[in-house]
């Protein structure tokens, strides 16, 4: 279902060794019941289930100028109206509230994970899972200076020199790096997005 992929930051997960953890959305230690409700379980990677661990902020109000947040300590039936801050990856779509810094002028933060629009949840999430980490931050920025930054520049020598053949091998392969199964695919289509492919390259950007 997650493509062995972490739920949170993409990375792949190894079929063997002590990288990978069963996460559990809604904290074990707090909603014993879901402890191994289907719907509850997630895999991550060791580093963001072991940053998670028990935090469940909880929105206590729908005004979005009142930043009311409690972090759950113990179940209640009451709580039964009150909304998940963190963005659930299975069940929401992460790259409606979260984006990348693609910009190379922005030495500092190149490559980091931040909240689209300065969203609320968006920040949240990137707090209580750690994805402002220098681990990740490096990560990115290997795989746009490496991967994806070479096949942009082959792809605008493609199409300055008329070379359909070229033109078309490149968008194959950023249509292989954007689809779900591949790592970092919700950072390539961040990276289309911010260049433009998908309208001067006709790059088709996955729903």
């Amino acid at each position: 279902m997650q493509h062995e992929k972490c739920c949170y930051c993409e990375t792949k997960i190894p079929d063997e060794g002590h990288l990978k953890a069963v996460e559990h959305f809604k904290p074990k230690s707090v909603y014993k019941k879901l402890t191994n409700d289907w719907e509850n379980l997630l895999l991550a990677c060791a580093q963001c289930n072991g940053k998670k661990s028990d935090k469940f902020p909880l929105k206590l109000t729908s005004n979005e100028r009142e930043a009311k947040v409690i972090h759950v300590k113990y179940d209640s039936k009451k709580r039964k109206t009150d909304k998940a801050v963190l963005i659930d990856p299975s069940k929401e779509d992460p790259e409606k509230y979260l984006d990348f810094v693609i910009d190379q002028k922005e030495k500092d933060i190149y490559g980091l994970i931040i909240a689209k629009d300065d969203n609320r949840r968006g920040k949240i999430t990137i707090e209580v899972i750690g994805l402002c980490e220098r681990y990740y931050l490096i990560n990115h920025r290997d795989f746009m200076r490496d991967s994806l930054i070479p096949a942009f520049h082959m792809m605008m020598s493609a199409k300055d020199h008329d070379n359909q053949d070229r033109l078309e091998s490149s968008r194959q392969i950023f249509g292989s790096w954007m689809d779900k199964t591949y790592k970092l695919s919700a950072l390539t289509r961040a990276f289309v997005r911010y260049y433009n492919l998908d309208k001067d390259y006709e790059i088709q950007i996955p729903s």
